[in-house]
C-alpha cells in the first residue's frame, strides 16, 4: 500500500500504472459507516441514540444517550464474542429479538449464593438469585428491556 501527502489518488494511480512491475493499480479507500440496526422503533429509544427525536410528544435532546452506534462500529464484526450481564429482574430468553443471542451455559457449573451451593445444568440461562433457581426468567419484563439495550449496544 502507498499513501502520499503530496499526490492526490488519481496521480498515484496514473503513475503506478504505468510502471512495468505493477499489474493493476487501484485505490484501497478506507470507509467509516455507523451501523444501526433495522429495527424500526429505534427511534423511540432516546438511551441508544437520541437525536433530539420527540417520543410520546416529549423531545428528546441530542447526544444525551449511550452512544451506542459508537459500540456498534466497534462491536460488530469484531473476532470473538462478546457477552454483558444484567443483573435485574430476569431476561425473557424467548424474546424474538434476544432469543439468538441469549447466552447458554455450555456445560454443568456451580454457584454458591449464601452459603447453599447450586448445580445449573447445560443449557441454562444464568441463575434467578431472588428465587434460587437455575430460570433467570424476566418476573417483571424491566430485565428484558435492560438485556435488549445491553445487546444493542454491545452486539
Amino acid at each position: 500500500m502507498l499513501c502520499s501527502r503530496s499526490k492526490n489518488v488519481q496521480t498515484l494511480i496514473t503513475q503506478l500504472a504505468a510502471r512495468p512491475d505493477v499489474l493493476y493499480a487501484e485505490p484501497n479507500y478506507l470507509l467509516c459507516s455507523t451501523l444501526q440496526p433495522n429495527d424500526p422503533r429505534l427511534p423511540d429509544l432516546w438511551n441508544l441514540l437520541n437525536v433530539g427525536q420527540t417520543v410520546g410528544g416529549i423531545p428528546g435532546t441530542p447526544g444525551a444517550d449511550i452512544h451506542a452506534t459508537d459500540a456498534w462500529d466497534t462491536a460488530i464484526g469484531a473476532r470473538g464474542p462478546s457477552s454483558s450481564a444484567s443483573l435485574d429482574t430476569g431476561v425473557d430468553y424467548r424474546h424474538p429479538d434476544l432469543a439468538a443471542n441469549v447466552w447458554s451455559a455450555p456445560a454443568q457449573f456451580t454457584i454458591t449464593v449464601g452459603g447453599c451451593i447450586d448445580h445449573l445444568p447445560a443449557g441454562t440461562h444464568g441463575f434467578n438469585a431472588i428465587t434460587k433457581t437455575c430460570d433467570p426468567f424476566d418476573d417483571h419484563f424491566h430485565g428484558t428491556h435492560v438485556s435488549g439495550t445491553s445487546r444493542r449496544s454491545g452486539q
